[in-house]
């Protein structure tokens, strides 16, 4: 063995790619301890939290997330990490079926396929290039496209184990595609269709496995969340009803192809990655010594690389722009080039058909997962860009096949893994609306409902601490109910230990806003409405109107009183701007307070 790493490095090449993989992951478990965004992440944890509280939501992530949320107690890091895991472990079993698919044994060897599988996996995690860790609708969604995926490689016409198992998974994916976000179950619906007559693996009578699974699923989702079909058919259309009254949500507004741009940074990168992985599969192909030691001493530099950002040792940010994830684009740009180059015209006669479908769909799989969102499609297309790298294993397979060198393999794999690094220690120095760098929080907050401390920026823990100073003074019991009123901090009421009554977020900002507060609070019940709290934020850009009080019969200056207001220095919960928060009380009788608001909901023919 040692003669052979003497003359070959290769062995040593493929175990620190593995190392690669580990430190990466290890990584992202390391952060998982640090931070915590009081907006869109604190709305996923209401959901899991305690998503039967609430009668209506188009998006049913919550209650599918709701057992491992019990799980692990509540726990934020345990969550974090069980997320990380679950994308890894789907992503590599999709990537270690489809190698197999493609590259026959002896070409790519088992242990080489599965440290291949591993690297690609570790790219899924770009989907934490914002630092949102936490489960949310969209992990959910790009869970169940990797699911839908790995039936595609499995399934076929024939009637045999493994083709039955890829319509099974076919059928969860849709399933759990539905759960997630609608709109993208119905992309995926469009796109499966596609490629079954595009790969010729159309067949009724295994199309209906899916559909049986996917249809078996819901049913038994619907009765375990509202214990009836037709209760749950109303909450999906009561779900869609109020996204049309908040706004930005016109059907109309979906069909659309949004505009990109990469900033000069990203332009550069991306054709060095193209140049980079070209000259390195030209060096490892050939049969001389000198020449193919050049290929590993590039491969070698990029893992380095790899390695020294993983372990932390350095922390440079580099602007790429808001559209950072489509840099992932230029492995497969750089197979299909790589591709053309060495194989000339039989490059395109040496991919099946088969797998041309596969490649259509997987670059189309990141418009399914964005459609339907008020993000630029490119923008958020980018979190699952490793459907594109998953293209790339198939584009190149013409090179490997010649050559007959898996290590041709690597290029694609170590660059995949350095893009994703870049974005991600951009996450990790800019983390979502946080005030300042992951690695920088150095004060500990422990919060009630979570067993494992977390890392935060003192301003932040100096915040939940007044929060919890607060409650303590005025014997704030747990599941008090409050009416957030500020448009944007659920992740507040949340650390309270309180409920967020309605809805897990009334969200301010958008035309229907108000309008969407008064129809939440019109589906809450007189008795809870009577002895709810108010949290307001006089100043906020985004605050909801006072004027909503009025559709339960409620007068800010005759039925609250204030209990303290809560100042949040510039930075906490990543405003660039401080504000101050005001946490009101009732001061009615709660048999009064249900007079009042049964009688204004009768006026108004509310039941």
């Amino acid at each position: 063995m040692t003669e052979n790493l003497k003359y070959d490095p290769t062995t040593m090449i493929w175990l620190l790619s593995t190392i690669n993989t580990l430190s990466i992951t290890g990584l992202l478990f390391w952060y998982s301890y640090y931070g915590l965004d009081f907006t869109d992440e604190s709305f996923y944890l209401i959901w899991m939290a305690n998503p039967f509280a609430y009668n209506f939501s188009h998006s049913q992530f919550g209650f599918l997330y709701h057992p491992l949320y019990q799980l692990v107690q509540g726990d934020i890091v345990l969550l974090r990490k069980a997320n990380i895991l679950l994308l890894f472990l789907l992503s590599f079993f999709l990537t270690n079926i489809l190698i197999k698919s493609i590259y026959k044994s002896e070409l790519l060897q088992t242990k080489y396929r599965w440290i291949i599988s591993g690297g690609i996996a570790s790219t899924s995690f770009a989907f934490f290039q914002f630092w949102l860790p936490t489960p949310s609708y969209n992990s959910l969604a790009m869970q169940a496209l990797l699911i839908s995926a790995s039936g595609f490689v499995l399934l076929d016409k024939e009637w045999k184990v493994t083709s039955i198992l890829g319509w099974f998974l076919l059928g969860i994916g849709g399933w759990a595609s539905f759960m997630a976000k609608p709109t993208t179950a119905a992309t995926l619906g469009i796109c499966s269709i596609m490629y079954l007559f595009m790969a010729d693996k159309y067949s009724i009578r295994c199309l209906a496995i899916s559909v049986l699974t996917a249809l078996g699923l819901f049913i038994l989702t619907g009765l375990y969340i509202d214990g009836s079909m037709i209760k749950f058919i109303e909450r999906i259309k009561m779900g869609v009803e109020m996204s049309q009254v908040l706004g930005g949500h016109d059907l109309i507004n979906l069909f659309r192809l949004d505009k990109f741009e990469l900033n000069q940074n990203a332009k550069w990168l991306f054709g060095i990655i193209i140049m980079i992985v070209f000259c390195s599969v030209y060096f490892l192909k050939s049969n001389i010594k000198f020449i193919y030691y050049i290929g590993i001493a590039i491969s070698l530099t990029i893992l380095i690389v790899n390695l020294i950002i993983s372990l932390g040792i350095v922390h440079k940010n580099i602007n790429l722009g808001g559209f950072q994830g489509l840099l992932l684009f230029s492995i497969p740009a750089a197979a299909f080039f790589t591709g053309l180059v060495f194989c000339k015209a039989n490059y395109f006669s040496a991919t099946s058909r088969y797998h041309w479908a596969l490649i259509v769909c997987f670059f189309i799989f990141p418009y399914v997962f964005a459609f339907g969102t008020g993000n630029n499609y490119w923008f958020q297309g980018g979190l699952v860009a490793i459907f594109w790298v998953l293209g790339s294993l198939i584009l190149i397979f013409p090179v490997i096949q010649k050559y007959n060198k898996p290590i041709l393999l690597l290029p694609f794999v170590l660059l995949a893994q350095l893009i994703t690094l870049i974005m991600l220690n951009n996450s990790f120095e800019y983390p979502y609306r946080q005030p300042q760098p992951l690695r920088l929080n150095d004060s500990e907050v422990k919060l009630s409902f979570s067993s494992t401390p977390l890392k935060m920026s003192e301003q932040d823990v100096q915040y939940i601490n007044k929060l919890n100073e607060i409650a303590s003074n005025n014997h704030f019991s747990y599941d008090t109910p409050i009416i957030d009123l500020t448009g944007y901090s659920p992740g507040i009421i949340f650390l309270l230990g309180a409920n967020n009554i309605g809805a897990p977020w009334i969200l301010g900002g958008y035309s229907g806003s108000d309008d969407y507060a008064v129809a939440v609070l019109n589906n809450v019940s007189c008795e809870i409405l009577a002895k709810a709290w108010l949290l307001l934020e006089p100043e906020g850009k985004i605050k909801i109107s006072l004027h909503i009080l009025k559709s339960f019969g409620a007068n800010l200056s005759l039925d609250f009183e204030r209990v303290d207001t809560i100042i949040a220095e510039k930075g906490t919960g990543g405003l660039a701007l401080g504000r101050y928060q005001i946490l009101l009380k009732p001061v009615r009788s709660i048999d009064r307070a249900k007079f009042v608001c049964l009688a204004t909901r009768g006026k108004n023919n509310i039941k």
